[in-house]
Order: structure tokens, then sequence, then C-alpha cells
């Protein structure tokens, strides 16, 4: 049995799961509030609201306000220098951090039930994509780990302080099969040093003939690493033809892509030819650069990412939907409309725009995480969901109130990158700044 039938064993039965469940998210959503609420009712946080006697949604809403990240703050802190039962009765195995688009950064714990969550609708996913796409199972793919920006800290209370990689998330009985798979070493994510890293990343990407699947985060990752080895190629090929750091030496292909890069330029069709799917992010601000990958990739199927974070998974990316679907069995999630009431998973209406709110197994109890989502139509009773942006982004240099929302809306039209620029010389105004070579003043009028 190969390492991608061993995951497509350990990943089917949450996708079979999944898609047996999409008609009852009204109990699979009761069933992870109640599950949550008994495991923390005594907790400092769960006997101060009551959770023990909390037998209705209702009741949860009127006993527990909706919470923003200060408001837990302190809770967390003493939970990082091993205070216990503070808000859940695990407890938490790791913390990571989060800054946010605003204020100061965030420390998200990491509980056992909590990462279980998450490794699940990671499972659904995985099935899923290896169903759509089984030529996946003919190769070996690259996750894209971010080097490391800072080390992991060992907190007061025992348990270490991010980053946390997302092999983490996979549980231990994926991660042995994905090791085997990745192109990339995992643990090249620790190298600290940027240069060695890209140089490294390349190489063995470019040794990876048999590369049929990439997963990133942002699509311009992946063109940024490409674009730099286009303008400095030479270290690269150098490093592939001698052999790097776990990069064996292989002067045949060096040479092969030497000579690409002499006669047609970069051409993933060559260097890939078995790539059959990319996941990256392609909504909000994701979703301008999106075309440009898909125009390096041109043979390469993109399938956008569900909603994830650090605090919560939110939605799960499946074939049959055009949009992601909500995980509804990894947290509990409420969906505020902009009079601020809260609507659930089954009441929510297509077409319209919500604030998502989550409790966890993780104790973040009716968190707003400030995601702004657009409802589409549901994969039977269980809605899809479009990420457009994040509340609280706002400009306010005279009144105006311009949120990053709108901002995002109207630049979408644009085939380039482009970005609206505060100034206040002479007058507080915006400047809408962009590639002119691919925008003419009249599509940027409009």
């Amino acid at each position: 049995m190969s390492a991608w039938d061993d995951l497509l064993q350990l990943a089917s039965p949450a996708r079979k799961t999944f898609l047996s469940g999409l008609n009852l998210p009204e109990k699979i959503q009761w069933n992870v509030l109640s599950r949550i609420l008994g495991d923390n009712a005594q907790t400092t946080f769960g006997l101060q609201h009551g959770f023990a006697s909390i037998q209705s949604v209702d009741a949860f809403r009127h006993q527990v306000p909706v919470a923003q990240y200060e408001d837990l703050r302190a809770d967390i802190i003493a939970m990082t220098k091993g205070e216990k039962n503070v808000l859940t009765r695990e407890e938490p195995l790791a913390y990571d951090l989060t800054s946010g688009s605003t204020g100061a950064a965030k420390i998200i714990p990491y509980t056992a039930s909590g990462l279980e969550n998450v490794r699940v609708a990671l499972m659904v996913w995985l099935a899923d994509i290896l169903e759509t796409y089984p030529q996946i199972a003919h190769g070996r793919f690259y996750w894209a780990l971010s080097p490391a920006a800072r080390e992991m800290q060992q907190l007061p209370g025992g348990a270490l302080l991010g980053p946390v990689q997302d092999s983490v998330f996979f549980g231990e009985e994926a991660v042995t099969a994905l090791s085997a798979l990745s192109v990339v070493p995992p643990e090249l994510a620790l190298e600290s040093d940027i240069e060695t890293w890209r140089t490294e990343t390349l190489c063995h990407l470019l040794a990876a003939g048999d590369l049929t699947f990439i997963s990133i985060w942002s699509p311009t990752f992946l063109t940024a690493l490409l674009e730099h080895f286009v303008q400095e190629p030479e270290a690269v090929i150098q490093a592939l033809h001698d052999g790097i750091s776990g990069c064996r030496a292989n002067p045949y292909r060096a040479r092969t892509i030497q000579s690409m890069m002499e006669t047609t330029g970069l051409d993933t069709t060559v260097i890939w030819p078995h790539l059959a799917a990319i996941s990256t992010w392609a909504d909000a601000g994701a979703k301008r650069f999106v075309p440009d990958l898909a125009n390096l990739f041109p043979h390469a199927a993109i399938q956008g990412k569900g909603l994830m974070s650090t605090e919560a998974l939110t939605s799960i990316p499946i074939s049959a939907a055009q949009y992601p679907v909500l995980a509804t069995a990894s947290a509990f999630f409420e969906f505020l409309d902009d009079d601020g009431n809260s609507w659930l998973a089954h009441e929510v209406v297509p077409g319209c725009k919500y604030r998502v709110i989550i409790t966890t197994s993780g104790g973040l109890f009716r968190y707003d995480t400030t995601d702004i989502v657009r409802i589409h139509a549901p994969m039977e009773r269980t809605p899809t969901l479009e990420f457009i942006g994040r509340a609280g982004e706002v400009s306010d240099m005279c009144g105006e109130k311009l949120s990053g929302q709108s901002v995002i809306e109207a630049l979408e039209p644009l085939s380039c990158f482009a970005f609206l620029a505060p100034l206040v010389k002479q007058f507080p105004h915006y400047a809408l700044v962009m590639d002119a070579d691919m925008v003419d003043a009249a599509q940027a009028a409009k």
C-alpha cells in the first residue's frame, strides 16, 4: 500500500461522515455546542456563565456575551502561566500567535479536542481532493510552509508557544505519510535565513519532476518564489547540479532546466508536467492574484481554500460545491447581521453578508472572528460561504469611514495589483495606485 493509499484510508471516513451530515446542520451544531459546554462547565468561565444550566441556543446567547479578544486576553495569559480550568478543562497542548489586522498580538490556545476538530475537517478536504484529482496519487506534493520567523518558546505553564506547523493539524498517523510524499523536507520550514530557505526550497522543487499537487496559502507566495528564480536562476541551478543540504545532485535535471531558461524561459508545464492541482487562498484580497497563478500554471486546476484562521477552521472546499462548505463539526458557528442579530447555520440567507462568531473546544466562547462572509446556495441544507474580508478595517480621515471590504470589492474588476494610498497634503484624499501598462484610465475611472 502506498503512502497516498494510507492517507486516503485515513481521510475517507471523515469525508463520508461529513457528506452524510449535510442535511443535518442544526443537529450537528447543537451536538458540538452541547459537548463544549459540558466539557467546560466546571471551569472558571463555565461557572461564571452557568454552562451547566444551558439547555438551548437561546439560553447560551443570553448567558454568554459576544467576546472580543481583549475580553479573553487575561484568562488566556493566566493559562499560559499554568493556571488550570480557566477557559477549558483540557490543558492546552500549545499556543500560537496571530497579529490579526489590528491591535496587539493575540495568543490562541490549542487543546487536543480542538486540534482533533481541525484534523477531521482537513481529512474531509484531503479525501475530497484525492477523489476529484486521482492523478495526485501518482506523484508527490509540495505543502508550503513559510520559513520560521520566530522560534518555539517554552511557556511558564509548560506548553509551547508557536509557530505551530501545518503538519501538526493532520495528526500523527497522517504526518508519516505526508512527510514521505513531500518534495520539500518539512524541517526546511525551520530555516530562519530567508536566502538559504529560498534556494533550498527551489532546488527541491525543481528536482521534483513527479510533482502532482501544491498547497500554499497566498497565491503570491508561489508566484514570488518563482519570480525570484526567473530573476536569479544561476544559484539555484548550480545547487541542483551540485546538490545541497538534502537535495541530491542532479546534473541532468539542472542542464534541462538551464536549457529551458535560455530558450523559452520559465515553463511550468515542462518542469512539472504531471501537476494536477494547486490549493490556495482565492477569496477577498487574494482573489486578484489568482489569475496570475493560473497563467503561470495553465495545466493545473486552481482550488480555493476554505476559511481557516489561527482561531478556527470555518469552511471546507468540496468539489461538488462552488464555494466552501461550512465545517459544521469543527466549532459552533453564529452569524451576525448588520443589526447585530445572531443567526444559526440553518437560518442564514443566500446572498446576505454576516460576521462569523465562533465557539470552539479551545476556549473561545462566542468569539468575534471579525471575518465577513457572503452566504451562497447550500449544499443540501448546509450553507456554503465566501470570505469577503474583515470587519474593523476602516480608514476615516475626514468622516468617510472607508472599509477595507468596500475597497476590495471596488478594485476587484481591475486586472492588476492596485491599492488606495491615503494622502493628506493640500486636502485629505486617496490616490489609486496601479499598473498603467495593464489598466487604462477609462477602466480605472469606472
